[in-house]
């Protein structure tokens, strides 16, 4: 992005097109560099882009460059400045204090990898129709912005041609870093979705809270007149389970997505303080 559609992004949520159109935005999309990139380029108006092996992939032309508000940038997307936030101390606070934009020429979770193995065999299983169902990966690092984040989710789910979104409580939510408490309001996600300007030809589906209920031995929308049924499973807890070689309730999960899940924790290696998983078996 330039800084003019950077500034846009950060303070409206949004972008105004050449024709005067205005389209949802509300995560900036940006490439930082440090003090010694920056002077490598000098007043060159064209640099080429290159992958973690410095393969060239693309070249960036008529370049701006402009100083990159980290704290700003941090304020406006998580609204918080609160130590601990994810992405947030990698991505930017750590990131070169330098922007850099032009016209582009034509990069603790599970690794895709095996979150798309668990994905087919919930196909295998029957568990969702293959004939039916298309399973496509949205390569996009999580915020956890929550409300500003799933906004952006959106957008990309209407460029890729749908027409409908599911939103669940809290969509790219989190706890707070430092107090014991949510980040974002659960009901502020689907709120935002169903207002946010650029988004309206999307239909917004609100998902019900889902729980596992002990009384059927499997998932169902939750009841509140008999919440002492449900039995709530985060993808924190979840995890740990697998990680410890526990099983959850029978019905919580096709028995061939949960041993994907096992294996993956299986497969991971010690490397000095790093635990780095094998890749996954084809």
């Amino acid at each position: 992005m330039r800084e003019a559609e950077f500034l846009q992004t950060l303070h409206f949520n949004s972008l105004r097109l050449d024709d005067g159109s205005v389209v949802n935005m509300s995560v900036p999309i940006v490439l930082a560099i440090d003090d010694e990139q920056k002077a490598l380029i000098g007043e060159s108006k064209r640099v080429a882009l290159v992958d973690s092996d410095d393969n060239p992939i693309a070249i960036l032309s008529d370049i701006e460059i402009y100083k990159h508000p980290k704290e700003e940038r941090i304020a406006r997307t998580w609204g918080t400045t609160a130590p601990g936030l994810p992405y947030a101390e990698e991505a930017i606070t750590n990131a070169g204090n330098w922007l850099i934009g032009g016209d582009l020429e034509k990069a603790d979770d599970v690794p895709l990898s095996w979150r798309m193995k668990q994905h087919e065999k919930v196909l295998e299983d029957g568990v969702l129709d293959p004939e039916t169902t298309v399973v496509s990966i949205f390569p996009s690092p999580m915020l956890y912005a929550g409300p500003t984040e799933v906004q952006w989710h959106a957008k990309a789910r209407i460029n890729a041609g749908a027409n409908f979104y599911i939103v669940g409580r809290d969509p790219a939510g989190m706890g707070h870093p430092v107090e014991k408490r949510d980040l974002y309001d659960a009901d502020h996600g689907k709120k935002v979705l169903s207002m946010a300007p650029g988004l309206e030809r999307l239909n917004i589906l609100p998902f019900r809270v889902a729980a596992y209920d002990k009384t059927q031995g499997k998932m169902a929308f939750f009841d509140p007149s008999r919440a002492q049924d449900f039995l709530f499973i985060s993808g924190t807890k979840m995890r740990g389970l697998a990680k410890n070689k526990e099983s959850p309730p029978d019905g919580f999960m096709c028995p061939g997505g949960w041993k994907v899940l096992v294996d993956y924790y299986d497969s991971l290696s010690l490397s000095g303080n790093a635990r780095l998983p094998e890749k996954v078996p084809v």
